[in-house]
């Protein structure tokens, strides 16, 4: 979308303009980690034979391992498994970077990935507080957190392959993963599973009203369906 499409569409639209706010301060913030942690990797791992793909693989095995410490309710340990088996999923996207291993289907297999690791959080979580009959809440905000979860990356995902733009959100996977971590670490599972619940549920309308504004000034918008079925 042109520039001057975007201003028109966004004048007198208060939603708008905090959503593009929010959009830039993410867009510096995801640079400055980006860059922060390409140099890093650069200068360690990217001196290495490790492919970018192997770190992918052991954030999923690690966050697997962790079920069974968040299913014994051990979640200080379970939290730090999740914790270090995030680091790798920071830094898989470097080290492809550095080594010059970026792809589409890396990029594919990282996503595909992220959404199973999401879930296998919430699985060890839910054997957890089914086990006991006097946690029906939890039992239901877990259900909230990951269909709110999925929901935010679908939307971005049918969105991008729609053609729109959908590069916001008030709460994208790193500040899921650092929520859930905070909240096994310290102990508020219940408060971290609220703030998922209804965190995450509206980083999904978000988007969703995004998309929506994009759809009333872009061309995009006006095309047979047929021509964007393909993102389906």
């Amino acid at each position: 979308m042109r520039i001057c499409d975007r201003v028109a569409a966004t004048v007198n639209d208060p939603l708008a303009d905090t959503i593009e706010v929010e959009s830039m301060f993410m867009k510096r913030y995801n640079t400055r980690i980006r860059q922060w942690t390409g140099d890093l990797v650069a200068r360690t791992l990217g001196r290495t034979g490790l492919h970018a793909s192997t770190l992918t693989l052991l954030n999923l095995l690690l966050t697997l391992a962790s079920v069974w410490w968040l299913a014994s309710g051990q979640f200080f340990i379970g939290g730090l498994i999740v914790a270090f088996a995030s680091l790798f999923d920071v830094l898989d996207g470097a080290l492809a970077r550095a080594k010059n291993q970026v792809s589409r289907f890396g990029s594919f297999l990282d996503s595909t990935l992220d959404r199973y690791a999401d879930m296998l959080i919430f699985l060890g979580l839910l054997i957890y507080f089914e086990r006991s009959t006097v946690h029906t809440v939890e039992t239901l905000l877990i259900f909230a957190a990951a269909a709110g979860s999925l929901l935010t990356s679908y939307i971005r995902a049918r969105a991008e392959g729609c053609g729109f733009d959908c590069k916001v959100g008030l709460l994208e996977r790193p500040e899921r993963i650092a929520l859930i971590v905070l909240g096994l670490l310290t102990g508020w599972v219940t408060l971290m599973l609220w703030c998922l619940a209804v965190l995450s549920n509206i980083t999904a309308f978000q988007r969703f009203v995004y998309v929506w504004m994009q759809s009333r000034a872009s061309p995009i918008a006006k095309r047979p369906i047929q021509a964007v079925e393909r993102g389906k």
